[in-house]
């Protein structure tokens, strides 16, 4: 009887939800520095006001991005410093301030309801995540490329 080889490779990668979410945040994080910045790529701290490239900010999360309902949220998230989204807490007040500003009045407060919801996500989930927002990082870098020039 003849045998059919279905893969040839001797090794195979399977990728984690754990990978998976990582590329989510990683993709994420930059499509919202760049949502945030101009066409040179400068963007402007939520939280303090200091404008500086987007790579030099992170990816604020008004509500933790512990909380998955509120994770990848493009309301819920903003270019933020370094110093104030890593080591002075977020600037949790001055963040929300600015959402209602940017959203309507009762957005940070709808977040925050938000974060308290459940929200289970598979690996498909954060697979669909990393694929939507690297195409969205994609085409960004296609239309606008002096935003990745320093």
């Amino acid at each position: 009887m003849d045998s059919i080889t279905l893969c040839t490779r001797t090794t195979m990668t399977i990728k984690t939800k754990t990978y998976w979410r990582g590329q989510a945040d990683k993709w994420f994080s930059e499509f919202i520095r760049l949502r945030d910045s101009n066409d040179e790529g400068i963007a402007t701290c939520i939280t303090s006001g200091r404008r500086m490239h987007w790579r030099d900010l992170d990816c604020g999360h008004y509500v933790s991005r512990a909380k998955q309902s509120t994770r990848y949220d493009e309301r819920n998230c903003h270019a933020q410093s370094k110093g104030h989204n890593r080591f002075q807490g977020g600037h949790f007040a001055e963040h929300g301030l600015r959402i209602d500003e940017l959203y309507g009045q009762g957005t940070a407060a709808e977040l925050v309801k938000k974060g308290l919801m459940r929200c289970p996500r598979t690996i498909y989930d954060f697979k669909y995540l990393a694929e939507t927002y690297k195409a969205k990082v994609m085409q960004i870098k296609a239309e606008q490329p002096n935003k990745y020039t320093r």
